[in-house]
């Protein structure tokens, strides 16, 4: 049996004010009262409403608008992107485009530094074969490791620049309500995750002994004759210090990006189009890479993950009330983007539905980034030491028993975490000033008021909570 890295071995909403009709997304268990995070009122200056009739347009004109700001209702972790001043439909799809070109442009940097690395250290000119080996992470290969876990990490400042070029400020709404990573829930999410990944492996192994007796065979299984120490060593160190970086990369794309991303659009039109480009193209890619076999291998596959996806975000939606599209969609891009057969997929989907649904629960990405540091670590440590016979990341080694494993920890994981929460913290909301544009007869018709054109005095003592 292999193992490899990323193959798993809440305060309710506020209730609405009278005359409004609650958000559906919202509704989740009550739990205890909480406030949401407020934020520091942007400094606009003192404006007069006019007091004399305005000339009339011509008709062809566009009407004259002046800026106010107001409050907006409390915001979920995946709604954070509508807080933002100056919000516009537009500025996800280009921040997800432009976060592409920095990525792409810090890999290919980082690559190239890399490749001259092992130029140096060999005798011969660099090979395509040896290419490839820098490409796919192995324990006896430090240089690929080094390569393979940096390259992730880079999407950390890649995400962060893009969210700055489009002005989505501060940058730290990727992390969570309180605009930064609470480290705090990092530390008590800690626990809860070791736990996890322990019933995980333990379920596994125990099935697999009950049913074939394939864990034995890998657990007896001696290091390759050709193990090299010294790799081995510094792939630990590489991995200690890099995990951490790969997998909170991984999570602020997937469950960060993605998720603000599609919370962003209040009109589904724009999702619409988007699957409308994005399924065609994904398929094209899957018949580039394989052709006709590659296409209906891994369109079975995405298949059975969005089958599977759908089913479990249907039920998280109706049971708790979390949002369908995003949950769903974030967690079938995370499935695919993994080599594994499709037991191992179907092991890394539970860990994704676990992850998303837990960053909507609690407001931000501290419980997901903590068990997929701790499932990763885990991975890559059995992989040094060729725990199932292989030092390498590989596609095979999944199992129906794995997933089976997984389901169960996860599910664990995820009622521990969401317990603790709600009984310790419970701010997963928070309200922001946005600029909104209204027509000048209508605020010309309206009597002279302070927080017409600025927010009262009083938001303006108190910053953001924690």
């Amino acid at each position: 049996m292999s193992f490899s890295p990323d193959q798993p071995q809440g305060s309710a909403p506020q209730n609405p004010p009278a005359g409004e009709q609650p958000n559906p997304e919202s509704a989740v268990p009550p739990v205890a009262p909480q406030q949401p995070v407020t934020p520091q009122p942007p400094v606009v200056p003192q404006q007069l409403a006019p007091q004399q009739p305005l000339a009339p347009q011509p008709a062809w004109a566009l009407p004259r608008v002046i800026p106010q700001w107001v409050e907006t209702e409390p915001l979920e972790y995946h709604q954070l992107l509508r807080g933002t001043p100056r919000f516009r439909w537009w500025k996800p799809v280009a921040g997800l485009a432009i976060g592409v070109a920095y990525y792409i442009t810090l890999s290919v940097a980082f690559s190239l530094i890399i490749f001259m690395v092992a130029a140096l250290n060999t005798s011969e000119p660099l090979s395509q074969d040896m290419l490839l080996d820098l490409a796919l992470p192995d324990t006896q290969n430090p240089l690929s490791m080094l390569m393979g876990l940096g390259s992730l990490a880079l999407m950390i400042p890649a995400a962060l620049l893009a969210m700055l070029s489009v002005g989505f400020k501060p940058a730290g709404r990727l992390w969570s309500v309180a605009l930064r990573i609470r480290w705090r829930w990092i530390g008590r999410t800690i626990l809860p995750a070791f736990v996890a990944l322990f019933v995980i492996n333990s379920v596994g192994i125990a099935l697999s002994l009950a049913f074939d007796g394939g864990a034995s065979e890998s657990v007896e299984q001696a290091l390759p004759a050709d193990f090299d120490m010294n790799a081995a060593i510094w792939s630990v160190i590489l991995i200690l210090l890099l995990v951490p970086l790969q997998a909170t990369s991984e999570e602020l794309i997937f469950r960060g990006a993605f998720m603000q991303a599609i919370g962003s659009w209040r009109n589904k039109t724009w999702f619409v189009v988007l699957l409308a480009v994005g399924i065609p193209l994904g398929a094209l890619m899957m018949f580039a890479m394989g052709g006709t076999e590659g296409l209906l291998e891994q369109g079975s596959k995405a298949l059975t993950v969005m089958v599977v996806v759908g089913v479990v975000a249907y039920l998280l939606r109706k049971f708790t009330g979390s949002p369908f599209v995003v949950i769903a969609v974030p967690s079938v891009l995370f499935a695919m983007a993994h080599i594994y057969e499709i037991w191992g997929m179907l092991s890394v989907t539970a860990m994704a539905l676990t992850a998303a649904w837990l960053t909507w629960r609690t407001g931000g990405l501290e419980a997901a980034i903590t068990i997929h540091v701790v499932n990763n670590l885990f991975g890559f440590m059995f992989m040094v030491f060729a725990f199932g016979g292989e030092t390498g990341q590989t596609a095979e080694g999944g199992s129906p028993f794995g997933v089976i494993a997984a389901i169960c920890g996860q599910v664990l994981y995820a009622w521990w975490v969401d317990r603790d929460f709600r009984k310790n913290d419970g701010r997963r909301t928070r309200i922001d000033y946005v600029e909104v544009l209204v027509p000048v007869q209508q605020v010309a018709s309206q009597p002279v008021q302070q927080d017409q054109f600025a927010p009262q005095n009083q938001h303006q003592e108190g910053g953001p909570q924690a």
